[in-house]
């Protein structure tokens, strides 16, 4: 126990350490599926031709360092880059936005975004999906993006409940689910309430924030949030929650929590 909590303390520091400055930032990761007017998954083709449409609006390009291929782009912000890549899915674009200090910042840094998105669909007749609508194509190895850390999962944690092999496998369930992020930077004394707060409120949280129950291009009977069982689709675990029965007295109580969690 002692091991893991100087682990976890000392990461903590660390990451501190090289903030370059003490106030809180915030920092937004945007995904929205790139698609066809109707619905369908764009070509490779496309994704392609958005990193150089952001190349020729000041944005640098990324090279993937083995294929040499350009994987995204980057935007400088005021101390880190905007970052524009690909998740599991090729067609799952995602928008990792430069950190900011308050709310009012980082709207204008989507405000900022949103035009040269907008401009991009026009010239190119294809649409970005909003907040969790899966792609009516469905998921399945054509759809993932290679060279991705998800790769290994097929071979580790093999399953075919819900894709039939010919297309893949299961864990390809997240080539098309696309949920967006929010960080809050904080210190280590916050760092328990912060997570108690965040656990109390993930009822109201996940009604707000609920995927689209549009599966296989139509409405799910079932689900109302289609994405929410993809995880359990992949890899069923019973009683899995992310929730604790109790709020955390303090880190000791986290991370002794943690530690009893059972890998996959």
């Amino acid at each position: 126990m002692s091991t893991m909590l100087d682990h976890f303390t000392n990461a903590f520091d660390a990451a501190l350490a090289k903030r370059a400055s003490t106030e809180r930032r915030i920092g937004l990761e945007l995904k929205f599926p790139l698609v066809e007017p109707d619905g369908r998954a764009v070509p490779r083709e496309m994704v392609t031709r958005l990193w150089s449409f952001l190349a020729g609006r000041g944005w640098t390009p990324v090279e993937d360092r083995v294929t040499g291929e350009v994987v995204g782009c980057t935007h400088p912000g005021e101390q880190n880059d905007t970052v524009a890549s690909c998740e599991t899915g090729y067609c799952k674009t995602e928008f990792s936005l430069a950190h900011a200090a308050d709310l009012h910042a980082i709207g204008e840094g989507v405000a900022w975004l949103r035009p040269q998105l907008r401009a991009f669909c026009e010239e190119n007749d294809v649409r970005l999906m909003g907040f969790g609508i899966h792609p009516v194509s469905p998921p399945g190895r054509a759809l993932e993006l290679k060279k991705v850390r998800a790769s290994v999962w097929d071979k580790a944690v093999p399953s075919n409940r819900v894709i039939p092999p010919e297309e893949g496998d299961d864990v390809h369930l997240l080539t098309i689910n696309a949920g967006s992020h929010v960080h809050v930077g904080i210190e280590r004394d916050e760092a328990v309430r912060a997570v108690n707060v965040l656990c109390g409120l993930a009822g109201p949280q996940i009604a707000l924030m609920a995927d689209s129950n549009v599966w296989r291009g139509e409405i799910d009977p079932n689900y109302k949030a289609v994405s929410e069982m993809l995880w359990d689709w992949w890899h069923p675990a019973a009683g899995r929650s992310g929730v604790p029965a109790e709020a955390f007295s303090d880190l000791r109580h986290y991370v002794s929590t943690i530690e009893r969690m059972r890998p996959i």
